[in-house]
């Protein structure tokens, strides 16, 4: 009987470090995640963190004086502490929002090494590189090439750029009051002609949590109906697709996950109706040898194919793709002619 009571405590207890373990694995899915603290550069509105040798000390984070020959410990800006894990966390806000700072113990004025959690008086020559880091203001520029889109066809696509000066390998979020996820996901991913950079995975689904940036519960995050992620790296030139898009104006707020950096553009939709090419002229009548004119009307796209002839019927045959966008253009090669050798020249 004890042989029994043992086994089965001894399975309640496996069962219960197993679930233990699953439910800590799931609880970090999607987890808004402090980048280390180094010295190196960082964005105004990121949170972040690094170990210090002490627990449950008072720092504090101040300026650097640049004033002088070398580096010096400047105006205190904020204090905190490594509580009992020796950890630091802050954010980079306000008064930390730019510029270059040092991390100094409030006991004993020594400084940390950002790079190895060691604390060292300021030697002669003043702060050393390692000992302090950089925050600077992400700009961000996300906008259309057009100023309208249509709804079907060549005119339903819009180049969209997103890009920032001073940094690469950035996640955004992107809303619109007036589109819901379902239609953000259509324009950015599942229309035919959407494309989007190599870089960059288009987060539109709950199926895709694990692969949020910055949020803290992925849950809410999906309850925002009108919002999708973009992760990995998301600067670069994307093709959106408008197709079968309600007409109207609607505004594309882009905002960076883990930074105040946001930028927003607005575009028309104007109801363009299906692709069509049809001639401007019923018949076009031409001497034999001399050219004929052939003048095509073009809806909602850039190029239409006419052929003029039939192997099997006239014993000639022309075949034209003419591009309007080209043409306009005044491009010399945007007519492709396609003959069929065994056939007589026309025109």
């Amino acid at each position: 009987m004890t042989d029994t009571n043992e086994k089965i405590r001894s399975l309640f207890l496996t069962a219960l470090m197993v679930f233990s373990v699953f439910a800590m694995t799931t609880g970090f899915v999607g987890s808004a995640a402090a980048a280390n603290l180094d010295a190196g550069t960082f964005y105004s509105g990121q949170e972040v963190t690094f170990d210090v040798t002490t627990n449950n000390a008072d720092y504090e984070v101040r300026t650097v004086d640049d004033s002088g020959d070398n580096d010096q410990v400047g105006s205190l800006r904020r204090t905190v502490n490594s509580g009992s894990n020796g950890i630091i966390e802050f954010e980079l806000d306000d008064r930390l929002s730019e510029g270059d700072f040092v991390v100094q113990r409030s006991s004993t004025g020594d400084v940390v090494n950002l790079n190895d959690g060691t604390e060292n008086p300021v030697g002669s020559n003043g702060l050393a590189a390692s000992e302090t880091f950089e925050v600077v203001r992400q700009d961000l520029t996300a906008d259309f090439d057009d100023d309208s889109v249509g709804t079907s066809g060549d005119s339903a696509e819009v180049d969209f750029e997103i890009s920032s000066d001073v940094r690469n390998g950035y996640a955004v979020n992107i809303s619109s009051e007036d589109l819901d996820r379902d239609e953000l996901a259509d324009i950015f991913v599942n229309n035919a002609n959407a494309n989007v950079p190599s870089s960059a995975t288009v987060i539109t689904s709950s199926s895709q949590s694990g692969q949020l940036e910055n949020v803290n519960n992925p849950t809410e995050f999906f309850e925002d109906t009108e919002k999708i992620q973009i992760v990995g790296d998301s600067e670069g030139d994307y093709t959106l697709d408008f197709t079968d898009i309600n007409e109207g104006n609607y505004t594309i707020e882009t905002n960076v996950t883990d930074t105040g950096a946001s930028d927003s553009d607005t575009i028309e939709v104007e109801d363009t109706g299906d692709d069509e090419a049809a001639f401007a002229d019923g018949v076009v009548t031409e001497e034999r040898g001399d050219v004929a004119n052939i003048t095509i009307q073009l809806d909602n796209t850039d190029e239409a194919t006419v052929q003029v002839g039939d192997k099997d019927d006239d014993n000639y045959y022309e075949r034209v793709i003419e591009s309007a966008t080209c043409k306009a253009a005044g491009c010399g090669k945007c007519v492709q002619h396609n003959r069929d050798p065994a056939g007589r020249r026309f025109g």
